[in-house]
């Protein structure tokens, strides 16, 4: 298959998907009711690990409720495999399925749905947003550097680029009023409730034990620089010979997890290191003894495994031309912060990675702002709060 091949059928499935929305539409309000099964998808189609694929698993595990998830073909084969309903990404089954649906839900933007959501906005049923995981640290969409130095001309062209939702369900209170400085201009379609429902599946494994494992989570770069810095550091890390010999003394394994949009870094990882997966995320977390972070949610995500945690934003000064942060990192950080390769390490070897009252003081004041919930109760609650939003009765079996 030649380089050109996969250009080719985007721009086939943008025109077959501009030139098929009058006849989508039509057929669309002529099907929609209550009835028609709700229309899902995260990660545009690509995985299950986001707020949006903890709703759907929820709702085909509990209830009685029609939900189809919207998957790229790899992924729609594994679930149609297990018996679990879906449709192919920018199909015409798909495409008629969200026309045809009364409530469609997503977790990174309208596009999870179909390359040419942005088009169907105010055509379709009501949206409901989710977001992928805890917004409490890295920022986007309109609070961003291009955002705030722009006139108002080019603000109101990029709110058009940006997710558009009808409701944006959070976790808790102290996260809604992150939404609201993303989405200014939406700011009242924000729920200080109903979201939150990736909580779930860490809840469950908090008793989970720690397993002699580092786990670090670098978090994707912007930029061609920042990812050529990204990937200087993971080498930096990889041929330390000090941290090499501290790993193999203690029984350490050295975890690096990967970001859904970086891929495998293009490393050569050998024991005691290890290169994970997106969708080991979960597991890597609770069997880990220290995080280590930089800008991801992810550090408010471990701090329910009330376990050690060391910031690591090692190219702070250039990550901050192009995003903002919600929370300083000084605040949210509960534990040593290192800003090189040398004091990432020493900090490891020399044990000032562990915990002291001052750090379990931190965290537990982070826990009371960030989890309302202490059970695995967040996607139920997120399913309940789209019924009541819909004036339609709950479908949950005994």
């Amino acid at each position: 298959m030649s380089a050109a091949n996969p250009r080719v059928g985007l721009a086939v499935a943008i025109l077959v998907g501009v030139l098929l929305t009058p006849l989508l539409w039509l057929l669309g309000r002529a099907r929609r009711s209550a009835a028609r099964p709700w229309v899902i998808g995260g990660h545009r189609g690509r995985m299950l690990e986001d707020n949006s694929g903890a709703l759907y698993e929820w709702v085909t595990a509990n209830t009685s409720q029609p939900i189809l998830w919207i998957a790229d073909s790899a992924l729609a084969e594994q679930l149609q495999g297990e018996g679990k309903p879906s449709l192919v990404r920018s199909s015409w089954r798909a495409r008629l399925a969200i026309f045809s649906a009364p409530v469609l839900i997503y977790s990174h933007g309208d596009d999870d749905l179909d390359i040419v959501m942005h088009l169907w906005r105010g055509l379709t049923g009501r949206r409901y947003y989710l977001n992928h995981s805890l917004n409490v640290f890295k920022a986007g969409n309109a609070h961003t550097p291009e955002y705030q130095r722009a006139g108002a001309l080019k603000r109101w062209g990029l709110r058009r680029t940006m997710t558009d939702f009808d409701a944006l369900l959070s976790s808790s209170p102290f996260e809604a009023q992150f939404f609201r400085l993303a989405f200014p201009h939406l700011a009242d379609r924000v729920l200080p409730n109903g979201g939150g429902a990736h909580l779930d599946g860490f809840i469950q494994l908090r008793q989970t034990p720690a397993a002699r494992h580092v786990y670090w989570f670098p978090t994707h770069r912007d930029d061609d620089d920042g990812n050529t810095g990204l990937q200087k550091t993971l080498q930096e890390i990889l041929t330390n010979e000090t941290l090499r010999d501290w790993l193999l003394q203690n029984q350490f394994t050295f975890r690096i997890g990967t970001h859904i949009n970086t891929g495998d870094h293009h490393l050569n990882v050998q024991p005691p290191f290890e290169l994970r997966t997106p969708v080991t995320i979960k597991a890597d977390l609770a069997a880990a003894d220290v995080l280590i972070s930089d800008y991801s949610g992810l550090v408010a995500n471990f701090m329910l495994f009330d376990r050690p945690a060391i910031s690591f934003p090692f190219d702070c000064e250039h990550y901050l031309r192009h995003r903002l942060l919600y929370t300083r990192i000084e605040d949210l950080a509960t534990g040593p912060i290192c800003m090189s390769v040398h004091e990432l390490v020493q900090t490891l070897v020399n044990g000032h990675w562990n915990d002291d009252e001052t750090s379990r003081a931190r965290r537990a004041d982070w826990q009371k702002k960030l989890f309302v919930h202490s059970a695995p109760v967040y996607a139920g609650e997120c399913y309940r709060t789209i019924c009541r939003l819909q004036g339609v009765a709950t479908q949950e079996r005994p």
